[in-house]
């Protein structure tokens, strides 16, 4: 919403149909880490974007953790898991 655009499914769906659309994109970004919603999301013409993007040689990956939280150091960050991931 800072840059004018409502954060909707709709236009984050409209987002990465242009970033994965993009031609050469593989020349640049060999892989991504995607959140639920983008693995299971589909192109405007009901391609998955996870197919569209190994049709372009770009490897699909999840993300599998909650986030980083600071440590009881200064600056340090962990990331946390999730809890329960392996059932």
């Amino acid at each position: 919403e800072q840059i004018g655009v409502p954060n909707e499914e709709t236009y984050r769906r409209q987002w990465r149909e242009l970033l994965f659309r993009t031609p050469n994109m593989n020349e640049a970004i060999s892989s991504a880490i995607l959140y639920e919603e983008t693995l299971f999301q589909n192109a405007e013409d009901g391609t998955p974007f996870v197919d569209i993007m190994k049709a372009n040689n770009v490897i699909p990956g999840i993300k599998v953790d909650t986030g980083v939280r600071a440590t009881f150091m200064d600056g340090e960050t962990i990331t946390e898991g999730i809890d329960g991931l392996a059932e």
